[in-house]
């Protein structure tokens, strides 16, 4: 086994932990993995064959006020569509070496910074891909925002007909331009609110994403005591765009061509991943037939619907 290969597999738990923190790799500055994890969306747990995700979607109807305290209460069977399901989706990234490469990197400090390289490309292709797949629509296995919130609100998720239950559709607003931009943000906001008392802990969205263009187009509708969030960098100077209690993101993998804003909130939606198998790092192994290595990173996640009518959009 080489140095390198040794020393991949020794360091990369800390590479891990310093990628999380840095805006060095690929996706630091259009942070919506990063976000996804800072805002509570990311959900480790073990997962089967499927992830079923339990609905409770109305009131029991026999819910009454007696009409004296002797009264009759109704007696209605209770309507609880069991769960909606989800395939977990496999992600694989790699990452190749030569046996020439490790020569020409061979003193001590050559190999240090060679193995950290191995190791952030590794994470950097991991990461990009899982972006590029959750801010975009379906690819392959794996859900994306764009697939699983839509401008009507119908679709099949998590195996539930929208258009048949109805209480299933996602919330959606259209706007002409940025002329009406904030009330329609505002309609969407409202729409899926939920207050302090409801079933799903005074839910709001905390995180709306889109693309660059429509970024700056809001960009351009705020005035200065409106424009800024996270009081944390306060002393540094703000940086986060937000609308009510929401903060805005874009991602250049959300395509430009989508004017968009995808209203979330972690107790409607979420990355649901493998406790064992996020960000997993395999054996490294000596490519058959050839003077190379291979190391392999893996990943069981689903992006799965909770409550599907607490998320929004607002399209143009």
């Amino acid at each position: 086994m080489s140095i390198a290969t040794q020393a991949l597999a020794a360091s990369f738990p800390a590479i891990v932990k310093d990628m999380r923190g840095g805006a060095h790799n690929q996706w630091g500055n259009n942070a919506f993995l990063k976000a996804l994890q800072r805002k509570g969306f990311i959900e480790k747990t073990g997962i089967g064959s499927s992830i079923d995700v339990p609905l409770d979607f109305q009131a029991n109807a026999s819910a009454q006020v007696l009409a004296t305290d002797f009264g009759d209460s109704g007696l209605t069977q209770t309507e609880i569509l069991s769960a909606a399901t989800y395939a977990p989706a496999p992600v694989s990234a790699s990452r190749v070496w030569t046996k020439m490469d490790e020569a020409k990197n061979s003193s001590k400090q050559q190999k240090v910074n060679f193995v950290k390289q191995l190791g952030r490309n590794l994470l950097d292709s991991h990461d990009n891909l899982m972006e590029t797949v959750l801010a975009d629509t379906t690819s392959q296995s794996l859900l994306g925002v764009r697939s699983v919130i839509t401008e009507d609100g119908t679709g099949t998720i998590g195996g539930v007909v929208a258009g048949t239950d109805t209480w299933w559709k996602n919330a959606f607003a259209e706007y002409t331009d940025s002329t009406d931009l904030l009330a329609k943000l505002t309609a969407g906001y409202v729409a899926v609110q939920r207050g302090a008392g409801s079933s799903i802990g005074g839910s709001e969205p905390t995180l709306i994403l889109t693309n660059t263009t429509s970024y700056g187009v809001f960009f351009g509708t705020q005035v200065t005591n409106q424009r800024f969030v996270n009081t944390q960098k306060a002393d540094v100077g703000f940086d986060s765009l937000g609308f009510i209690n929401a903060e805005i993101i874009f991602s250049n993998k959300v395509d430009t061509t989508d004017e968009a804003f995808y209203m979330l909130s972690p107790d409607a939606i979420k990355l649901v991943v493998s406790s064992e198998f996020y960000r997993a790092l395999g054996d490294v192994a000596e490519i058959n037939g050839k003077q190379a290595y291979e190391a392999k990173l893996f990943t069981v996640c689903q992006l799965v619907l909770m409550v599907r009518n607490a998320t929004a959009i607002v399209f143009s």
